[in-house]
């Protein structure tokens, strides 16, 4: 007798596989960590996807600073090799190539100019020259940066104030014994006017001051951030020389031994004082595109994939909630699958789901799609959440970003969801932990995930929170249903057995009812318990793979 499958129970089978599936994406392994430290329970992200080819990519230019930046993102948006990428990175310098980019670059140009700059800030005169030109330029802060004084590590000064910096600069004070060192005179390395750190230095400076700055003799002014630094490493009397430069540059690319960076009123720079912008001198710098660029060019994409304007915007937001005192336990936001194969885009957003710009709790929660399960790419915790729920990811496991969105929900009061997509997240690398391949191989360790879900939280003790319960029941089901999945595309007796040891275990750790609702409900669904079940579930998740693209 032939087995038949309703239309409903086959369009059932598809959408769970959907749902399912879509709990596996961007799914990365991670070491025991305690939950007391939010940053060591989040996941590592995949490694980026390439999308350009080395030959698509755009022609750079920008601050000597940034050069490893440059690198860095070729290495990223093309797959090239590091070191390989660093080679072909030149730059004219900050002055010059603003000059260049506004005034004479084209953006439909295949054979001169550059189509993007990575810059740190115009010179004042040259910004002049660009709204003369009426130059037509795209920019946006992509990074922090920060202004650096330099002195020998002979000199035991260790801190200056911003205002005794500008009467140095100034020809104010002229002896390091005035500033508390020795009895020696200072010698002040400036850099050239159309140099990118030398802006800074006006700009963070000297003009907040009363503008005054001496001219620095010739010797005194190198053409170059090395040649700076060689000086005041290499001076004569190198115990009385003091330069600038930016943090980037003379940590990452041009570090001399027998110099050290003194503090500025107090705070030494380093990346979390610039980060949270305790050091007094830091600013941005820029990617900067013409503002024709088309779409679809490169220099359009990777200006693009250097987006931060989301992210500036919830952070914005949770400071303004933080000091109302109205700070959410999770806050909630959209993600973006990229697909790298056929560079097609889905946005997955909560608009039906939950209100928007406004704290609420589960009681105001709407109905998840299939689509919509809360994952690691939408939701930010309140630290104290992830401390409160005794989170404790297990070791060397991929897929674990399922237990962080699931074992800390009863512990979220409040929430606060955003519509704008803050994730992007490149999909359709054949070696990604989610390629269906990959995840055959590493059933085990969604099984490991899938049991540790069951046992962190009695859903039956969530009976009065009946959206909470309902969402966290759907979750659990889903990881039933993708670790069925992956034990059937297996094929093997072995993991058949995987599948039935799963269901005993959950039946065996949850009550009747919990057991009752996955296993005859949506969860269930992925194990048919008739003749050609098996086949009917790897078909229908074959058929909504291919329509939804999911890993």
């Amino acid at each position: 007798m032939k087995e038949m499958i309703s239309r409903r129970s086959f369009l059932r089978v598809m959408g769970l596989s959907f749902g399912a599936a879509m709990l596996t994406a961007c799914n990365t392994g991670t070491a025991d960590s305690p939950a007391d430290s939010p940053a060591a329970s989040v996941p590592d992200a995949d490694t980026p996807v390439p999308f350009l080819t080395e030959d698509e990519f755009p022609r750079l230019d920008g601050s000597t600073a940034c050069i490893p930046l440059m690198a860095q993102m070729k290495a990223d948006v093309t797959g090239m090799d590091l070191l390989e990428a660093q080679t072909g990175i030149t730059v004219s310098t900050t002055a010059y190539a603003w000059e260049n980019f506004g005034l004479w670059s084209r953006s439909d140009s295949e054979d001169y100019g550059a189509q993007l700059l990575i810059v740190y800030e115009a010179p004042e005169y040259v910004k002049e020259e660009l709204a003369e030109a009426d130059a037509k330029l795209e920019q946006k802060a992509i990074g922090r940066d920060a202004l650096v004084f330099i002195v020998n590590e002979e000199n035991p000064v260790q801190s200056l104030t911003q205002q005794q910096l500008r009467d140095i600069y100034a020809g104010r004070i002229t002896n390091w014994k005035d500033v508390g060192g020795a009895d020696s005179p200072i010698v002040a390395f400036q850099r050239g006017v159309d140099s990118g750190s030398q802006t800074l230095f006006k700009k963070l400076l000297i003009d907040k001051g009363d503008g005054q700055l001496m001219a620095a003799p010739t010797e005194l002014a190198p053409a170059d951030m090395g040649g700076l630094v060689d000086s005041i490493a290499e001076y004569n009397n190198s115990a009385n020389a003091i330069g600038f430069s930016v943090y980037y540059y003379i940590d990452q690319m041009y570090s001399k031994p027998g110099l050290r960076l003194l503090a500025v009123d107090g705070m030494t720079p380093g990346n979390d004082t610039i980060a949270d912008e305790s050091y007094p001198l830091c600013n941005e710098f820029y990617a900067v595109v013409h503002a024709d660029a088309a779409p679809d060019s490169p220099q359009r994409k990777v200006y693009d994939w250097l987006d931060t304007d989301a992210l500036k915007k919830v952070l914005a937001r949770l400071t303004t909630l933080v000091a109302r005192g109205t700070a959410p336990d999770m806050m909630i936001c959209n993600y973006v699958y990229e697909h790298v194969e056929d560079n097609t885009t889905l946005t997955v957003r909560y608009t039906n789901v939950f209100p928007q710009n406004r704290l609420f709790n589960w009681t105001h929660v709407g109905h998840f799609r299939p689509d919509q399960n809360l994952l690691m790419h939408s939701v930010m915790y309140r630290t104290e959440v992830l401390r409160k729920c005794g989170m404790v990811l297990p070791k060397h496991t991929f897929y674990v970003d399922n237990i962080f969105v699931y074992q800390p929900l009863p512990y979220v009061k409040s929430m606060y969801y955003m519509d704008l997509d803050l994730y992007r997240y490149f999909i359709g690398r054949a070696d990604q932990s989610v390629n269906e391949s990959v995840m055959v191989k590493r059933v085990d360790q969604q099984l490991r995930v899938t049991r540790h879900m069951i046992d962190c939280q009695d859903l039956d003790a969530l009976k009065g929170e009946k959206k909470l319960r309902a969402y966290m029941l759907h979750y659990l089901s889903m990881m039933m249903a993708v670790s069925d999945i992956f034990l059937l595309l297996d094929g093997s007796a072995e993991a058949k057995e995987k599948q039935k040891g799963l269901w005993q275990y959950l039946r065996e750790h949850t009550s009747a009812a919990v057991y009752r609702s996955i296993r005859f409900g949506f969860g269930g669904v992925t194990n048919l318990p008739f003749p050609k079940g098996d086949a009917i579930v790897v078909g229908g998740y074959r058929i909504a793979r291919k329509i939804f693209k999911f890993n």
